[in-house]
């Protein structure tokens, strides 16, 4: 049995010393020029190997990161509903009562997350483009307002039981300010959520706002804008019973 184990550990040591020379002939000799001059006492000793893997072990990982780095924005953030404030004063009618527009106050919900470095916000832009009863598209854009004042509320229905019937019951929140908590640095891996006020001036068939293509950006401090997710957000009509009022008691 001794016997039979020494001669099976030659001949292992024979194949793989073969197969080294092999690759050592064959494949490794035309870049050893490019690598000699990197290594004391000759590139293909076993140490230089083992530098040499390791440098290109190191390299990949920081390519691969900065390739995921590149393609992950500095700032996320997702919005899931979209409130309309219309006060009397704002409605604008034609002459002949034919038609109207009206100036809007628009509340966004969104989240806003910071993925690389603390960050602040100062900024959000909307943009949306509202189809029209001729088939036309009106595009608007608007900057939010610098903060939401005490007074606005959310008012909307959730559904309830009163003496044993289903009923609607009306809730009455606050409004928390967004940009006012994004003016403090954000830091990685940490959102924040709230309220985005903005104003949509002589906004023509409003109704068309609840199929509109709606796009919304944050704004850094250098000016960068970043995109946020709208796909899922919600918007109801004014029949739905749920808007924003102002409260001026």
């Amino acid at each position: 049995m001794l016997i039979v184990g020494l001669a099976s550990g030659t001949i292992h040591e024979r194949f793989y010393s073969a197969i080294n020379r092999y690759i050592d002939s064959h494949v490794l000799i035309s870049i050893k020029p490019l690598f000699g001059h990197l290594f004391l006492g000759g590139f293909w000793n076993s140490v230089g190997f083992g530098l040499m893997c390791m440098f290109l072990v190191v390299a990949g990982l920081a390519i691969h990161a900065y390739i995921v780095s590149a393609k992950v924005p500095a700032i996320m953030g997702s919005a899931d509903a979209m409130v309309l404030n219309l006060e009397m004063g704002n409605f604008k009618p034609a002459p002949d009562w034919s038609e109207y527009t009206a100036d809007f106050g628009v509340f966004i919900h969104a989240r806003i997350a910071i993925t690389d470095k603390p960050r602040t916000v100062t900024s959000f832009i909307l943009k949306a483009a509202i189809p029209q009863k001729d088939g036309q598209t009106i595009d608007y854009v608007a900057n939010c307002e610098k903060e939401i004042t005490k007074e606005y509320y959310h008012q909307y229905n959730v559904e309830g039981r009163h003496f044993g019937y289903r009923t609607l019951i009306p809730r009455r929140e606050m409004l928390p300010d967004l940009l006012a908590k994004l003016q403090t640095p954000l830091q990685p891996e940490t959102h924040a959520e709230g309220w985005i006020r903005f104003e949509l001036k002589d906004v023509k068939n409003e109704s068309g706002l609840e199929r509109s293509g709606i796009t919304l950006f944050a704004v850094d401090a250098r000016g960068k804008h970043y995109q946020l997710e709208t796909a899922n957000m919600r918007i109801p009509s004014l029949q739905d019973r749920e808007y924003i009022f102002r409260d001026n008691a």
